[in-house]
C-alpha cells in the first residue's frame, strides 16, 4: 500500500495479523482509539484479536 500526502485510509478491520512497515515519509497510526507517531524505519504487527468492530 502506498499513501499520499494527507491521504488516510480511515478505519479497517481484518480477519487476519497485519504487518506494517513506513519505507518513507510520516505520519500517525490510530489503533483503538491510541495514537502512534510514526516515520520512516517504523514497523508494527497489529493482531487480529487486538482489533475491535
Amino acid at each position: 500500500m502506498s499513501l499520499k500526502p494527507q491521504e488516510d485510509i480511515g478505519a479497517e478491520i481484518h480477519k487476519a495479523d497485519q504487518f506494517f512497515r513506513v519505507e518513507a515519509g510520516s505520519g500517525e497510526a490510530v489503533l483503538n482509539g491510541a495514537r502512534t507517531p510514526i516515520q520512516a524505519g517504523f514497523a508494527g504487527l497489529v493482531p487480529v484479536e487486538s482489533l475491535t468492530t
